[in-house]
């Protein structure tokens, strides 16, 4: 069994009447180059899965594409997964059915995993948060979350800004929580964030001093109670709890947040 080099990986070929033949490496055990009778090169690793109690095979990457140290590596990292009693060849599918289900999962379904899972264990205002998911569910609702790219969080985000700049501030940043939580490491519903460079489409937020005047509040206690206010009852309730007790915003619930 002799050591497997970059000119013996170029200079082999198969046998005449084979469709293939394997060559084994005798400085690395495990790995093998698997030659077909078209020429093609690819590196694989074969070990004994104590899952399946029988000796499996796992490709590593055609020759070319991944070199003979790459190959070398790789059956190194795997010998350490096998003795963690973990299946490297398991492992692997299990990732690829995980990243087909991420492809699947719509943006409206990744946002309900992210209100159920995150926003209302974590943040007494989630209700915020559902809030300000409406309008990217009305555009990417039946859309697979993970095809949704920066070019369409800026169009969506810029529309809002239009008429309402710290609108679209608050959806942004509910929008790059959701991507960051779902794309962290074991939970990897989505490959990317696509809000992750996106500069504040809103602008820069300025602070105001100015107070309502009497008819005004009067306006707002009235028009709070409209039936086409375009929100949540909930978040109707919030101002007129900061009106009547003069609390700060954040500080601000309504019965159904207790």
């Amino acid at each position: 069994m002799p050591k497997l080099t970059d000119s013996a990986i170029k200079a082999a070929k198969c046998p005449p009447g084979k469709d293939r033949i394997e060559l084994a490496d005798s400085s690395c055990p495990g790995l093998y180059l698997r030659v077909t009778k078209n020429g093609a090169k690819t590196f694989a690793f074969k070990y004994w899965s104590p899952i399946l109690a029988k000796t499996v095979t796992l490709v590593l990457g055609q020759y070319d594409d991944i070199t003979l140290t790459d190959a070398k590596r790789k059956v190194g990292d795997h010998r350490k997964e096998i003795a963690r009693d973990e299946d490297p060849r398991a492992r692997k599918r299990a990732e690829r059915r995980k990243a087909a289900n991420a492809e699947e999962l719509s943006f409206d379904q990744l946002a309900d995993q992210y209100i159920e899972q995150y926003a209302k264990p974590n943040k007494d205002s989630w209700k915020n948060d559902q809030h300000y998911l409406k309008r990217p569910r009305a555009a990417w609702g039946r859309l697979p979350a993970a095809t949704v790219t920066d070019d369409m969080a800026a169009e969506l985000l810029d529309e809002i800004a239009e008429s309402a700049p710290v609108s679209a501030n608050r959806t942004q940043s509910v929008l790059h929580k959701m991507f960051s939580w779902a794309k962290q490491p074991g939970r990897k519903l989505v490959p990317t964030n696509p809000l992750a460079d996106l500069d504040r489409r809103g602008g820069k937020e300025q602070s105001r001093d100015r107070v309502l005047t009497d008819d005004e509040v009067r306006t707002l206690w009235w028009g709070l109670d409209h039936p086409d206010l375009p929100a949540d009852r909930e978040v109707a309730l919030a101002p007129k709890a900061i009106l009547t007790t003069m609390v700060r915003p954040y500080q601000a619930r309504t019965d159904r947040d207790r």
